[in-house]
């Protein structure tokens, strides 16, 4: 091939849109929030008035997120990497959420501290969308802001129900942590 790209093979369509909506190793935005439940009910349109408010951060091995006693202002969702939660008392795993997975849902609602700490374990990119731009989204698009908000509720009634398992099970076992 020449400099001037004489006898290249033309590039094919896939190829120029593959650059123009996607960097050298990232994911595609939109594809990451249609596999979130809170938003993959959601349309193109707006899927794209989410995406712009997301702010995108990278958070090295051991950075916290954020940590217990914290004032909750942002939902997350992980592009890449691994976070830990931490029980804020006793500082023991929770979960371990990785690619695709969210956390934080509850700050996109209440001002309420934080009652777990969130590490990443290794380099992380996340998307945080604040509780500031989600309730600009809720005043200015109303329609979108009742289907992320009843999306929201399922999420929080789905986990309310496992952790009521979770703790049925344990207390049918005897093994809950009585402080004794």
């Amino acid at each position: 091939m020449s400099e001037t790209g004489e006898g290249a093979e033309p590039m094919s369509e896939a190829f120029l849109w593959k650059n123009v909506t996607r960097k050298e190793g990232r994911k595609n935005v939109m594809d990451i929030l249609r596999g979130v439940p809170l938003f993959e009910s959601l349309g193109s349109r707006y899927l794209r008035y989410i995406e712009r408010v997301l702010h995108r951060r990278t958070y090295m091995e051991g950075e916290p997120v954020f940590r217990a006693g914290d004032r909750g202002f942002a939902l997350y969702i992980i592009e890449t990497g691994e976070i830990a939660i931490l029980d804020g008392k006793t500082g023991k795993e929770i979960t371990h959420l990785r690619e695709g997975d969210f956390f934080g849902e509850l700050a996109l609602v209440s001002e309420q501290p934080r009652d777990a700490t969130a590490v990443a374990l290794k380099e992380s990119h996340l998307y945080g969308m604040g509780r500031a731009d989600f309730l600009d989204i809720v005043e200015t698009h109303p329609r979108l802001g009742v289907l992320v908000l009843v999306n929201l509720a399922r999420v929080i009634a789905e986990r309310l129900q496992q952790a009521s398992i979770q703790l049925k099970r344990l207390t049918e076992t005897g093994e809950t942590d009585r402080g004794e």
